[in-house]
């Protein structure tokens, strides 16, 4: 397989479709430019902003060439609230929500309000209602001087405290990449609030709770999900995100995933398969390499409980990069044969296009009409 291949995986008992809506691994993009929404991978990001210092960098990226990298300096203490990527969710809202991403701070750098009058405010990724303290909940927040874990929000009900659970246990460094998954159902009685990190032992849960009041009152309901939701004006602050996946709805856990492991638990690195079509016992989907080299993976179905399927073998063969709008030759100018040209677009080479193509040898003729060097080899003589 190559990045972004369609495949068709076939089983039984897939379950039902989420309702996907974004990947973006910031490939699109060209490095150092703003930014911006309708350049996502699959599907395209609602707000962004227009105060944001947001680029595309290949400074530490985590897959491909580029990442997500936000700039917290700014003046006044609440500017960068703007620098964030912003999706909505369908219809009126919803209140499963299931997101994975990767997070990384640069060694060196400090945390958003880190060393700063007001301290340190970073609010990773934010679920929110109609706008920051109506119906919120941030996966998850670090605050203080010395940087902590928590569930927390504005205007949410979650036990233990005014809308905070401190769950701890997250040993965040400078100068590493991880990657998160989220899955918040925002129930005023049901609700569940699920966290996981990759490590180098494999997957370890962060906190999951269940049958617990998330949102206050049967009516409040999730509207977006802004990553980088804010950070505190810092100098010397550029918290960076790669490989951003997020889906809604009752089936928001239903998803595939690839892993490094046969066994789905005890994966050390994970990328994702963005579905077109899934039904009961077949899925369509795009793969995506991630962070992955040449190296034997597996592919994991998961359905809207959490169940997941064993891993089916699949890799990755290396593909050689290119520059968007670069050209070269393609095909053969050998014998009667013409060379064509590929055009690189999204850093891949698209189909050879043009050029004479091998035919079968026509005898008689004195060509090389199959290229392969030799004229009316095959012929009868005499």
């Amino acid at each position: 397989l190559v990045d972004g291949d369609l495949i068709t995986i076939t089983g039984q008992n897939f379950g039902n479709s989420p309702d996907f809506l974004l990947f973006d691994d910031f490939e699109k993009g060209v490095d150092g430019d703003p930014i911006v929404t309708n350049l996502a991978q699959v599907g395209q990001w609602d707000e962004l902003n227009s105060n944001s210092n947001s680029i595309y960098s290949s400074i530490n990226p985590l897959s491909g060439d580029l990442s997500f990298r936000a700039d917290q300096s700014c003046t006044g203490k609440d500017c960068v609230a703007t620098d964030y990527l912003g999706k909505r969710f369908s219809g009126i809202g919803s209140n499963q929500v299931f997101a994975s991403w990767w997070i990384y701070l640069p060694l060196g750098d400090n945390y958003p309000g880190e060393g700063t009058t007001y301290s340190t405010n970073w609010k990773q990724t934010w679920i929110q209602g109609s706008g920051t303290a109506d119906d919120d909940l941030i996966i998850p927040t670090f605050g203080d001087a010395d940087p902590y874990a928590r569930w927390g929000g504005n205007d949410n009900c979650i036990p233990n405290g005014v809308g905070t659970i401190y769950f701890g246990g997250w040993n965040f460094q400078k100068g590493e990449w991880y990657r998160l998954s989220a899955f918040v159902d925002g129930d005023n009685v049901n609700g569940e609030l699920y966290l996981s990190d990759v490590t180098s032992n494999g997957i370890e849960i962060l906190d999951h709770q269940e049958n617990i009041q998330v949102l206050c009152d049967s009516d409040s309901i999730f509207e977006r999900i802004r990553i980088n939701g804010y950070g505190r004006n810092t100098p010397n602050s550029h918290p960076m995100f790669d490989d951003v996946y997020i889906s809604q709805g009752p089936n928001a856990k239903a998803r595939i995933e690839i892993g490094n492991s046969q066994d789905y638990w005890s994966s050390t690195k994970l990328s994702v398969a963005t579905p077109m079509d899934w039904n009961v016992n077949s899925i369509t989907a795009n793969v995506w390499e991630g962070s992955f080299g040449d190296e034997q993976l597996y592919l994991f179905v998961i359905d809207s409980e959490g169940e997941v399927s064993n891993g089916a073998p699949i890799s990755f063969t290396e593909q050689t990069g290119c520059s968007n709008g670069e050209i070269r030759d393609c095909g053969s100018n050998i014998g009667e044969c013409s060379f064509g040209s590929q055009t690189c677009a999204s850093g891949v080479w698209g189909s050879c296009i043009g050029g004479m193509t091998p035919i079968a040898e026509i005898c008689g003729n004195g060509l090389d009409d199959d290229c392969d060097g030799t004229p009316d080899e095959g012929c009868p003589t005499g």
